[in-house]
């Protein structure tokens, strides 16, 4: 079970985030650990080279190592978790986020449209897009 929430059990990502409409920026996907099912001596939880902990993390200037010890900034710091790497992504798990300066300060009156919609996606798909045509 993933969560509860108003009295009713969330068994997925999906059905979290469509009853709380909250978390739409993550991602349910197997970290790929070394070893995950290992014992306290053989388990390892590093992540190996090819994972998705590269699909999309954002650096915190308050988090300067990993578990490891290791200095994120010389690393990729971006990832997803507590083991930095410069690792290779498995995959795009997550939707591109789309920007577009709509409301100013809760006005509902009607607006022009005239600026610039700002699309960014997390395996560097990132660019503008012109103002739709209505």
């Amino acid at each position: 079970m993933l969560g509860l929430y108003n009295a009713a059990d969330r068994a997925t990502l999906a059905a979290w985030q469509l009853a709380t409409g909250q978390d739409v920026t993550s991602a349910a996907v197997d970290p790929l650990f070394v070893n995950a099912t290992g014992d306290a001596t053989t388990g390892d939880l590093h992540l190996q080279t090819s994972n998705p902990a590269e699909s999309g993390g954002l650096a915190l200037a308050a988090v300067t190592d990993d578990f490891d010890g290791q200095t994120r900034s010389t690393l990729t710091p971006a990832d997803i978790g507590a083991d930095a790497g410069n690792f290779t992504s498995t995959g795009d798990f997550f939707a591109p986020a789309i920007s577009y300066p709509l409301l100013t300060a809760g006005s509902t009156l009607n607006r022009t449209l005239t600026s610039f919609a700002t699309i960014t996606d997390n395996v560097g798909v990132a660019g503008g897009a012109s103002a739709p045509r209505f």
